[in-house]
């Protein structure tokens, strides 16, 4: 059932349901994984930003 927009139309219908509700829908994304990353650029999410992950021992 993979590439036939069923997950793509359930964020996106979350999405809607959360506006709505006056929340902003936040998404972190793998930027190595440039397949999903269009994915969400389909389904209008736009890059807010960067994090860096720091671990200290």
């Amino acid at each position: 059932m993979r590439k036939k927009g069923f997950a793509s139309a359930m964020v996106s219908e979350l999405c809607c349901i959360l506006e709505n509700e006056h929340l902003v829908p936040m998404l972190y994304a793998d930027l190595k994984n440039s397949v999903s990353n269009q994915v969400y650029k389909n389904i209008a999410f736009e890059e807010g930003g960067k994090i860096t992950d720091i671990a200290f021992e």
